[in-house]
């Protein structure tokens, strides 16, 4: 976990951001989900700017989810062990 993202057309690479794991929203079949918000700058309607800036999203810190709590009431919910 955390290792340096892979280069996603809009500079992650670059600032050699990594995930980590308070980052990850959920995990299914050994993959690991995370959130990313990519934030372009204003162009004329129909073009998009080759620059942008991308943000790792946090569940917790920036969004406010609990996921453990998620989880669990979903694992109640649909009988899951």
């Amino acid at each position: 976990m955390g290792g340096n993202l892979k280069h996603t057309g809009c500079g992650l690479k670059r600032k050699k951001s990594s995930i980590r794991p308070e980052d990850i929203f959920a995990r299914y079949r050994g993959n690991r989900i995370s959130g990313i918000l990519r934030i372009y700058a204003a162009t004329n309607p129909g073009k998009r700017s080759v620059k942008c800036k991308l943000h790792i999203i946090s569940p917790y810190k920036d969004l406010g989810l609990r996921v453990e709590q998620i989880e669990a009431k979903a694992r109640k919910m649909y009988h899951i062990t």
